[in-house]
């Protein structure tokens, strides 16, 4: 039908180009012989374009022209092209989540009527009031269950809270590196993404930097802690000053939290904690993050509750609820965890370490990670690496030793600011695959 419809508005089969993106493997792993892979991409015609941007949202159109989703689709090809590569680019685990909540989801499945249907679509109220007693126990927060609003993910959480914030030229301030959802979830919205660059080792933030690029259609200020990609986690006082900022400016804050639990250097703060700060934040919650399972895409969202009414009023047009019989294996999960999450903090921070050695050794230059699933790791010390930049090293380290990584930049959202270039890799995986990882980077030739 697509292509009648083309052909009716006199766009012949011809001006549709492909591009050919041919990437070569050599070298390998184990008995991986010297391959080549040649993958189409499409690429229509300026005609074609413009006419699906006057059938489309213009929104949408832009988003897609900026080409983020298919640099992030080219590589992830890149990667499992190569079968034989520990995949260490793209942050899922690869170990079973968490027991409690995938026996109580089956029992759900199997056994109950009720929980195989609709719950609201603010959530299953048990789930809603576990959330309630979780966040009491762990850290003292006095929630009602009107505070809360359970999601099909922490991203539809950020979708919605941004939705609910922002009017079309609204300004939102999103620190560089980021989740690359952040920009475009501003951008669709109508508002404007305002950069603010964050600088190696540690990536903290710089409050200069931050103060100056407020402007009067500031609104918003999306943090994130522990940070996706660098790891950093806010200290008690950078949270304060963070606070601070946004009280004398009169911003919202999307805090994003969904690595909440793994926290290695010092405790995670919260910026809804801080004096004046609970009335203007909205806090991202994940069970995909929380429990190790992903593939549930449950999530919440956490604030007052006039502002949980806008993004349930969202959340009710796109998804309605979340899977029933998933809130109800979360709800118990949460009930019965006593903080240890089955010991995956404890393997993230030792695969953290591990990997940071090893990486050090073969000349790359670690940057150590607070918290978090990822750790970064600039190149520009590379013995005999002069003028590599991050694509190489991505490839040569698929080619030459089987890992497969991501380069920082593919994090990036435009901030007006040099750093060197690094990779991104994934750090929560089991205690096996990071030891193999470790034993194929011994020696490795990157120069």
């Amino acid at each position: 039908r697509i292509a009648t419809m083309f052909r009716s508005f006199g766009f012949g089969a011809s001006k549709h180009a492909a591009k050919k993106l041919t990437v070569r493997y050599g070298g390998g792993v184990g008995s991986h012989a010297l391959a080549s892979h040649t993958c189409s991409i499409s690429s229509a015609s300026r005609s074609t374009r413009l006419l699906l941007r006057s059938i489309s949202s213009t929104r949408i159109a832009r988003n897609e022209e900026k080409g983020e989703k298919s640099a992030w689709e080219q590589l992830m090809f890149l990667a499992k092209s190569y079968p034989d590569a520990v995949q260490l680019g793209q942050g899922y685990p690869d170990y079973q989540g968490s027991s409690v909540a995938r026996h109580a989801a089956a029992d759900a499945l199997v056994s109950s009527q009720a929980l195989n249907q609709y719950s609201l679509p603010a959530g299953l109220q048990e789930l809603r009031k576990e959330l309630v007693g979780y966040y009491k126990r762990v850290d003292g927060i006095d929630l009602d269950e009107d505070n809360t609003t359970i999601l099909t993910s922490g991203t539809e959480g950020l979708f919605t809270a941004v939705r609910a914030l922002i009017n079309e030229g609204d300004e939102a301030l999103v620190f560089d590196p980021c989740f690359p959802w952040y920009p475009q979830m501003v951008e669709m919205a109508g508002g404007k993404v305002v950069p603010v660059g964050l600088r190696e080792p540690d990536f903290a933030p710089n409050f200069d930097d931050i103060r100056k690029a407020i402007s009067p259609k500031t609104k918003l200020m999306i943090c994130n802690t522990p940070h996706n990609p660098t790891g950093h986690c806010y200290t008690k006082e950078e949270i304060s000053e963070l606070a601070e900022i946004a009280r004398e400016n009169d911003l919202w804050v999307v805090s994003d939290e969904v690595y909440e639990n793994v926290v290695w250097d010092g405790a995670h703060h919260r910026i809804a904690q801080e004096p004046g700060m609970f009335e203007r934040t909205i806090q991202i919650g994940s069970a995909s993050k929380l429990f190790s399972l992903t593939g549930w895409r449950l999530g919440w969202a956490l604030g007052p509750s006039s502002m949980i009414s806008k993004i349930n009023t969202i959340h009710s047009l796109t998804s309605y609820c979340a899977a029933t019989p998933l809130q109800h294996g979360i709800s118990v999960a949460l009930n019965k965890e006593d903080g240890r999450f089955e010991g995956i903090p404890a393997m993230i921070e030792d695969n953290h370490n591990k990997l940071s050695a090893a990486l050090e050794k073969i000349g790359l230059t670690p940057y150590r990670a607070g918290g978090g699933h990822f750790l970064c790791a600039g190149i520009e010390n590379l013995k005999g690496g002069q003028g590599l930049t991050e694509m190489d090293v991505v490839e040569r380290l698929l080619e030459r030793c089987g890992v497969s990584v991501l380069p920082l930049s593919m994090f990036g959202c435009g901030a007006d600011i040099q750093r060197p270039p690094a990779i991104r890799i994934a750090i929560c995986k089991e205690s096996e695959t990071i030891a193999e990882a470790v034993r194929r980077l011994e020696g490795v030739d990157l120069s």
